[in-house]
């Protein structure tokens, strides 16, 4: 073959890689649109938190009327957010690259998320 041949092989050219070696975009779309959900989720939770303070006072010393009740209502939903993404993408894609299903990792991520939540009305209602 010279310099001037050009050969293209038509049949190579669309080749899609085998199923193992392409990233789970449907399990990270997923991911992604529950992550979504969940800020969502979250934006309402902390414009609910704004009120769980409303009858702090120095005759009612809850522990949502604290500094560190404050901080974790604004900030255990997000934390558990974070969590539940990372419990769910992680150690998903690392099954995935060995040959598993990411897909059992889903519920592990909805329960860190949901259990921030829990802990969050705990505070709220403390």
């Amino acid at each position: 073959m010279s310099a001037g041949d050009h050969h293209f092989d038509h049949h190579h050219a669309y080749t899609v890689a085998p199923a193992r070696e392409r990233w789970p975009a449907a399990y990270l779309t997923v991911v992604g649109l529950l992550a979504g959900c969940g800020g969502l989720i979250d934006a309402i939770v902390f414009y609910l938190s704004i009120f769980a303070t409303d009858n702090c006072s120095a005759q009612n010393p809850a522990f949502r009327c604290t500094t560190p009740g404050i901080l974790t209502m604004l900030g255990l939903p997000w934390l558990g957010l974070l969590l539940a993404v990372a419990a769910s993408a992680v150690p998903g894609l690392v099954v995935y690259r060995g040959g598993g299903s990411p897909w059992w990792f889903l519920p592990l991520g909805a329960a860190l998320y949901v259990a921030s939540l829990g802990g969050t009305w705990l505070v709220m209602t403390s």
